[in-house]
């Protein structure tokens, strides 16, 4: 049984919800001990710079910035988070 999983995101700061899910995603299968990679495409790809993430409140949730931060902090233990885009 393979213990990764991959998520896909198109979403960008239009759709903050949406673009938050894809990391709160990860997150919860790196605390349930399953390898995550994240594949942003299109307008997501924009995501990965400082001040839009900082902008892109997802609801109920904190900026995109934090949950980039903590999906690729380097001290959390295995598993990892690897983000392509």
């Amino acid at each position: 049984m393979a213990n990764y999983m991959l998520y896909v995101g198109t979403h960008g700061g239009e759709d903050p919800n949406r673009a938050g899910l894809l990391f709160s995603a990860a997150l919860a299968a790196r605390a349930n001990q399953f390898e995550a990679q994240v594949a942003l495409l299109g307008d997501a790809v924009f995501l990965l710079n400082d001040k839009i993430a900082s902008e892109t409140r997802p609801m109920n949730r904190p900026s995109l910035k934090e949950l980039i931060d903590q999906a690729t902090d380097p001290k959390q233990p295995y598993p990892k988070i690897v983000i392509h885009c």
